[in-house]
Parts: C-alpha cells; structure tokens; sequence
C-alpha cells in the first residue's frame, strides 16, 4: 500500500485506520457506516494527521465522534434493495433514508450490506472509479474475529466476552444494563 499511496487512492474502512496508521499508511478516504458507539474505539490513538487530511465518508448515522473529529466529511444516506416478487433488485426503504429522501434529497445514497465494504464499493462505483481492487479485505471471521488485530471494535467485544458468553451476547446485555432517556417528539 506504501508504494500505491499517491498514485491510487487508498479507502479504508474506519476499523482499519489504526492498523494503517501503525504501518505509517494514510489512507485518502476512511469509510464509515456503523451507529455503534464502540466504534468510536477506532479513533483513539490516531495521529491528528488523520483527522486534518483523511476524507472520511460517513453514513449518516454513524457514531458521532466521526462527524466531530474529521475535518473533511462526505455524508450519505443508505439505500438497501430487496428481490420482488419477479425476482428484479427493489429499493427497500430504511427509516432515517426514507424519511431524508423526502425532506432532504441533496444527500447522496450509497449502497449498504453486511460490511463497510459495501459502501465503499458502492462509493467508489458512483465516483466511476475502474478498476476497484480490495486488499486485506478478509469476510471468512477467523477464529470468530469480525475485524483485523487492534481495532477497537473487536478490543471492546472481547474484553466483554467469556467462556459461557459471546460478543454479541455480552453487548446486548450491555445495552440492556445502561438504559437511557430520549426526548420524545416535542420535547416530553
């Protein structure tokens, strides 16, 4: 990646920044799509370099501390398909999306599913990039790992985890544990 940077652009998906960071690799574009506030993990430790020279694309509702800490920020909305009923790709409607496609069309749709990789290939498909080359990319979980070494996702899910208890486990009870208050429509 050192010898492509400044010849190809480099896009990485936020849970990579740290490990590119660490092998002295500033990616050109960071991708975001995850609400989850764990994500935010991700960011610590980065260089401020990061944050003042990385575009970050974001979906829109990713985690906070993305939107606060880039400086450069691209914001997109998520557009998902579903097969109808002759078989042919329909746009499936997403709460925040559908309602923002109405009220505010200006901000750009990518595709979503399954992986940040999918937004960054709907990403760079919309900027007509050709060709798009994926490297490092690993989808097969190995040893039940969902990311790479150092990323703060994967550091926050195991350190809730145990014997009798999965990640996923361990973070639905942790959202059962700290319950909090949302102002309802109108303030009440």
């Amino acid at each position: 990646l050192r010898e492509a940077k400044g010849r190809v652009p480099i896009v990485a998906g936020d849970t990579a920044l740290r490990a590119l960071a660490g092998g002295g690799i500033l990616p050109d574009i960071a991708v975001c799509v995850d609400a989850n506030p764990a994500n935010e993990a991700d960011l610590e430790g980065l260089p401020p370099m990061v944050f003042r020279e990385t575009i970050l694309a974001a979906d829109i509702v990713s985690a906070p501390r993305f939107f606060r800490d880039f400086e450069r920020v691209f914001a997109y909305r998520t557009l998902n398909y579903c097969l109808g009923p002759d078989g042919r790709p329909v746009e499936k409607p997403m709460g925040v999306s559908w309602m923002l496609d109405r009220i505010r069309p200006d901000i750009p749709a990518w595709q979503s599913g399954g992986s940040v990789s999918t937004n960054a290939l709907s990403l760079l498909d919309s900027w007509g990039a050709d060709p798009i080359v994926f490297v490092g990319q690993d989808l097969a979980y190995p040893g039940g790992a969902t990311h790479a070494a150092d990323v703060g996702y994967e550091e926050a899910g195991f350190a809730r985890a145990g014997r009798f208890s999965t990640r996923e486990t361990a973070a639905a009870l942790n959202l059962r544990r700290a319950p909090f208050s949302v102002p309802a429509w109108g303030g009440r």
